[in-house]
């Protein structure tokens, strides 16, 4: 008799202590803490406490595939290999965090990739930021601003053939094609001269520098040779048959250079022309040199 009447009394306390826990009570909701309080009324269980947590049930996860027919958003912690908290979601086991659409969130302060990578598979690949906000793709320590190891493709700068970029006063980029190859450019040997006797007074003319059949099309012109001796010289470049105004260039002596601008309408010769204006023999030209490049 006393011992029933003793496992009746340990019964009842063991109810109090859990009454004891129990705050709030109803046909729809528990409440279980210390304090006094309400359930709130969406929660079908609310738990409060400053001082423990809830603690699920913890298995491997070779126990955790042992359950058997689990419900729908059963949750459990796996304490091995990936540990973490896991739920069924009908088919299979998903952890918190596996996944997420980040397109269907806002970012509300600057996002930390702790030297990882931006990478679609988890490799170390793909997008990589510096401390110093350096963007590399596929390099891991960017030392520029932008770095690449790989090739980039700008779809907007496409076009027929092999192309150059150019880019405009306002930093934005385009193509055009690139331009004919000129002829190589003729220049005389340092040991080769012309002198006064090869030229019959004032109108004598140098023409042994010539580019010969340049395609149409506007070109940068520019010159350049040694003259030396007693006599004064004018030099001159012709382009299709007709000399260049704005390219003549008049010394005595020294370093001679000139440019211009020309424009061929058909396929024609660009050449340097050269005379003596004033003055006796002794007229000596050397390192004569003649270029052009297309501009178009």
């Amino acid at each position: 008799m006393n011992q029933q009447i003793g496992k009746l009394m340990r019964a009842c306390g063991v109810f109090i202590s859990i009454l004891s826990f129990i705050s709030g009570v109803s046909a729809q909701n528990v409440g279980i803490g210390i304090d006094s309080f309400t359930p709130d009324g969406s929660a079908i269980l609310e738990l409060r406490s400053t001082t423990s947590g809830l603690l699920l049930p913890r298995m491997t996860q070779e126990e955790r595939d042992l359950i058997s027919s689990p419900a729908l958003g059963l949750m459990v912690f796996q304490k091995d290999n990936s540990r973490g908290f896991y739920y069924y979601d009908g088919s299979m086991w998903q952890t918190f965090g596996a996944s997420d659409n980040f397109g269907d969130h806002i970012a509300q302060e600057n996002i930390e990739l702790a030297g990882y990578w931006l990478s679609n598979d988890g490799d170390d690949e793909g997008i990589h930021v510096s401390n110093n906000g350096n963007v590399g793709i596929g390099v891991a320590n960017p030392t520029a601003q932008f770095q690449t190891s790989g090739v980039v493709v700008h779809e907007s700068l496409a076009g027929s053939g092999t192309r150059m970029v150019v880019v405009d006063e306002d930093g934005t980029l385009s193509t055009q094609s690139i331009p004919s190859v000129v002829p190589t450019s003729r220049s005389s040997s340092t040991g080769h001269s012309i002198n006064s006797a090869s030229y019959s007074g004032g109108n004598s003319v140098l023409n042994d520098i010539t580019l010969e059949d340049i395609p149409a099309g506007t070109y940068l012109v520019q010159y350049s040779l040694v003259f030396s001796g007693n006599s004064e010289g004018s030099f001159i470049v012709q382009a299709g048959g007709s000399n260049v105004a704005v390219s003549e260039r008049a010394e005595a002596t020294g370093n001679v250079s000139g440019m211009a601008v020309v424009t061929l309408g058909s396929t024609g010769d660009i050449r340097l022309l050269g005379r003596k204006t004033t003055g006796g023999s002794g007229f000596t030209v050397t390192h004569r040199t003649l270029t052009a490049v297309a501009t178009n």
